[in-house]
């Protein structure tokens, strides 16, 4: 945030010296018979060129009309001349301030943010020019959205709302999310920094809800232990729904902990009645996992792994199996969490991956590390 303050000092810098050069222009007494144009603070520096230019290129018409209408031999024609002249003129340092702005003083700052001015740009560096260019060019050939509603939207950084505010509507959006599954690194950390960046929106409110009604009391009580020791915060009540004790289970090796899931995940085959989810926090064990679930020859209309970059058909009776950073959003009635050793949460980032893993299931749930 202190950043991105630091920059809208910038950009407040560009609009500050193109008004004044504005100014400065139409108090020449040259062209001050033109002058009267507003520069908006509100609108980048690039449109309000542009439009004391279009402002300009329309008058310039007018005299030409008028000209024309009076005549070249007309008393009037020396002075709708006179104007014509001095009108190309103000056009044409308009546009060469337009040029320097774009061409010079724009790449300047991208210089000063130590953006590449040529060349492949990286995610963050896209999104600070984005930014940087719609308050100092303007995104006049992008159409913006109506609306816009965010999911998870505590993974987002504070960066890309900012970009988000600039491609919808007066800021008009609604947003969903819990703080304690912000699992990504540069993911905001309070609610209330969203309006400080969208400033397009004239009001924001905030509506909490604290109670989880996926999940049974034990699980939502066992997840609670994982994030208390880090916070108190946002953490969820329950509805009171009765249900199993976690089931958590440490093993010599991982060669063991794979017999054990077998034989259980076998059983869950043979009466497959529910939604199970088996989420994995290695990719070493999501392979070996997954070849182990294929053996049981389970098929594809029961078993699904996954997949990011496919589009998956929900079954309700199946075996779902995933990553840890993939099971965010979705819930099963049986989950197996393979690889998640609880007593060795050193980090909050941690615990809130594990209180994501743990509360995606909704009546039980197996925790098993090696």
């Amino acid at each position: 945030l202190d950043k991105i303050n630091t920059i809208h000092e910038k950009l407040k810098i560009i609009q500050d010296d193109y008004k004044q050069a504005i100014t400065d222009l139409f108090e020449d007494p040259e062209f001050e018979t033109f002058g009267g144009f507003e520069y908006s603070p509100e609108i980048p520096a690039f449109e309000n060129l542009t439009e004391v230019i279009n402002d300009m290129d329309e008058e310039l018409e007018m005299q030409r009309g008028y000209l024309k209408e009076y005549g070249e031999q007309s008393l009037r024609a020396w002075r709708f001349k006179e104007n014509i002249k001095t009108l190309r003129k103000i056009v044409t340092r308009l546009k060469k301030l337009r040029i320097k702005l774009r061409e010079s003083d724009f790449v300047l700052l991208q210089k000063e943010l130590k953006l590449p001015v040529t060349g492949i740009m990286g995610y963050r560096d896209v999104l600070l020019f984005m930014f940087i260019y719609s308050e100092v060019i303007g995104l006049q050939n992008i159409q913006k959205f109506e609306y816009c509603v965010v999911d998870e939207g505590q993974d987002f950084s504070v960066l890309e709302y900012l970009v988000l505010g600039k491609l919808v509507i007066n800021g008009r959006f609604c947003i969903l999310g819990d703080l304690n599954q912000a699992t990504v690194d540069d993911s905001i950390s309070d609610w209330n920094l969203i309006s400080m960046v969208i400033k397009e929106a004239k009001s924001a409110n905030t509506f909490e809800l604290d109670t989880n009604y996926r999940s049974t009391r034990p699980i939502i009580d066992y997840a609670n232990s994982i994030l208390g020791s880090y916070t108190q915060d946002y953490l969820p009540k329950s509805i009171n729904r009765k249900g199993k004790d976690p089931v958590i289970k440490e093993y010599d090796s991982k060669e063991k902990l794979l017999n054990d899931f077998s034989r259980e995940i076998e059983a869950d085959f043979k009466e497959l009645s529910k939604s199970i989810g088996v989420i994995c926090f290695s990719d070493d064990l999501l392979k070996e996992t997954e070849e182990l679930i294929k053996s049981k020859k389970i098929n594809g209309e029961h078993f699904v792994k996954l997949d990011t970059s496919k589009k998956i058909a929900y079954i309700p009776k199946g075996i779902y199996l995933t990553n840890q950073e993939n099971c965010k959003g979705l819930e099963f009635s049986k989950v197996y969490v393979l690889g998640m050793n609880p007593q060795k949460i050193e980090r909050f980032v941690d615990a809130k991956k594990a209180f994501v893993a743990v509360t995606r299931a909704m009546n039980e749930l197996h925790i098993y590390f090696d």
